[in-house]
């Protein structure tokens, strides 16, 4: 298994790099956005990779960061996650917001990143709801949460709403009205309470 390549970049493809490392050139597959970071040098990096090998295939994904890797491996564990809609997810949305849309059960989010169907939604919340705090997201991701809900209790307080008809109307609305600007938030959730 290969780790890690730590080389200089010779090449830049659509959606892979050649890292020259010992005489070798690596070529690894990258999501657009490490792509896009990347230029031809003779400035070493290095980059952070998944072998995925299979009867017909040998490929090496590779990330710039290492949580980025370990968020790779972690959602290529879910039945119909392969390596290349796992590139999609990097692309698309941060770890962080991505484990936001599992912990928050938000499947309108998660459909929002292209080849994720409402079905794969399911499968991925049922799937990786307990293991997300494995890569430590899901504490921030709580607090940034809790930070939301108390400046939206606080914002509709302001308006002359008691503290129990919030909460009450919390548990009703959806649970992405919770991730919204305070603004959107209010006006979402008004017709709850």
């Amino acid at each position: 298994m290969i780790f890690s390549v730590t080389g200089t970049v010779t090449h830049l493809f659509d959606d892979r790099v050649v890292l020259q490392a010992g005489g070798i050139g690596y070529e690894i597959l990258v999501t657009e956005k490490t792509r896009q970071s990347l230029q031809i040098s003779q400035e070493s990096i290095t980059l952070f990779t998944h072998d995925y090998v299979r009867e017909d295939q040998h490929l090496l994904y590779g990330f710039l960061l290492l949580p980025d890797k370990q968020f790779f491996n972690l959602i290529t564990t879910v039945s119909g996650m392969g390596p290349k809609l796992a590139m999609k997810v990097l692309d698309a949305v941060t770890p962080e917001q991505f484990s936001g849309y599992i912990i928050g059960e938000n499947i309108p989010l998660l459909t929002q990143i292209s080849g994720i169907g409402k079905k794969m939604a399911e499968r991925l919340i049922i799937e990786l709801k307990d293991k997300i705090g494995s890569l430590g997201i899901q504490s921030e991701m709580s607090a940034s949460n809790t930070r939301q809900n108390q400046d939206l209790i606080l914002a509709l307080q302001a308006l002359g709403y008691h503290v129990t008809e919030i909460k009450r109307a919390m548990s009703k609305a959806p649970k992405e009205i919770m991730t919204l600007p305070v603004e959107e938030g209010i006006k979402k959730i008004l017709p709850y309470i």
